[in-house]
């Protein structure tokens, strides 16, 4: 049986951070976020207004693995879950608020400087 998709190492610097080898491997595998926004869209029509990406991601292993008796070309790393969540809920208007996510440092630059103008 067939996987769901090919899916594609990265290559990224070591002093890379958490968002840009996330972003780089969601460059190199778009259809990792075609089927997580499928996933994450069938729940919210079908009234789910709260639910986890960790959980759609899980979901994404369980196809993988229902389809192939090789998960080896399966390698999604949990640390991309919140990239995930939030590029969800920035491109789909539906999926806003659906996740929950926690303050990155990143976002509390952003706040800092906002509070420094």
């Amino acid at each position: 049986m067939d996987s769901l998709f090919e899916m594609y190492d990265i290559e990224v610097p070591k002093t890379a951070t958490l968002e840009e080898r996330a972003l780089a491997f969601h460059e190199a595998n778009p259809k990792v976020y075609q089927e997580l926004r499928r996933l994450a869209l069938t729940l919210y029509y079908r009234g789910h207004k709260h639910f986890g990406c960790k959980m759609l991601i899980e979901q994404m292993r369980w196809n993988w693995a229902e389809r192939t008796s090789d998960m080896s070309g399966f390698k999604l790393n949990n640390s991309y879950v919140a990239f995930y969540a939030r590029l969800l809920m920035a491109q789909e208007p539906e999926l806003v608020g659906v996740f929950n996510t926690r303050t990155t440092k990143g976002d509390l630059v952003i706040h800092m400087g906002v509070l420094d103008d």
